[in-house]
Formats: structure tokens, C-alpha cells, sequence
């Protein structure tokens, strides 16, 4: 019995360490993994314009997938979350009041938490 105790001690004691919130960028990531985009965690609001060492005539020189990654790298995170907020709020719109709202509630419900994740986030960086 003593055994069986320690274990389920240790596992109680456990839990709130997984129950941690994540940071905005991850937020940002589980957002979009939400919504089955995969989107790397250091591929967005990372960069500064001193740390890219680029001119605007190296830039436009280019080609236009880069741009756009620097672009996302660049922009700032209150921005990106708020991109992320505006298409959990899209998918949510798309799917209530459907008739697959009941066969995707889970999905819907998982959406909405992050949103209100998002949401926390933004208050933070206010």
C-alpha cells in the first residue's frame, strides 16, 4: 500500500506543473495548430529592422516568399496575435450555427479557449 501512495502523490503534484500557461508565442502556434496550420514558433516576431541588416532596395530585390517571411518576422506580436484571433474568430463564424456545429463541438470548443488565451495575451501586451 506505502507503494502505491508515493506514486499517486508525485502525480498529483504533477499536474499543475503541465497546467502552466504557455507564452504568447506559443499561444500564437497552438492557435493556428487549432486550426491545422502549422506554423513554426520563431517564424513570426522575431526579428528587429537593426538585427535584419538588409536595405529596402536588398529587400525588393527578393523574390516575393521571402519578403513575406521577413515581413512576419518583422511584424510585431500584438499584431500577429491579433492575425491569430482574427482566424480563430473566421473558422468559429464558419462553423456555428452550421449543422456540423454538433459533430465538430470539440473542435469549436478548442478554438474558442485559445481565442480566449489570445485574448489574455493581448491584455498582457497592452
Amino acid at each position: 500500500m506505502k507503494k502505491l501512495i508515493a506514486p499517486i502523490i508525485l502525480s498529483i503534484l504533477s499536474v499543475p506543473a503541465f497546467a502552466t500557461p504557455l507564452s504568447c508565442r506559443y499561444a500564437v502556434v497552438e492557435a493556428y495548430a487549432s486550426m491545422k496550420v502549422i506554423v513554426e514558433p520563431y517564424s513570426f516576431s522575431s526579428l528587429t529592422f537593426t538585427e535584419l541588416n538588409l536595405t529596402a532596395a536588398q529587400i525588393n530585390d527578393l523574390d516575393v516568399l521571402e519578403q513575406v517571411n521577413i515581413y512576419n518576422q518583422l511584424k510585431p506580436m500584438t499584431i500577429s496575435i491579433e492575425n491569430a484571433i482574427g482566424s480563430l474568430n473566421y473558422n468559429i463564424r464558419k462553423i456555428s450555427g452550421t449543422a456540423y456545429e454538433f459533430l465538430l463541438l470539440d473542435q469549436l470548443i478548442d478554438m474558442r479557449a485559445k481565442r480566449d488565451q489570445l485574448r489574455s495575451c493581448v491584455k498582457k501586451n497592452s
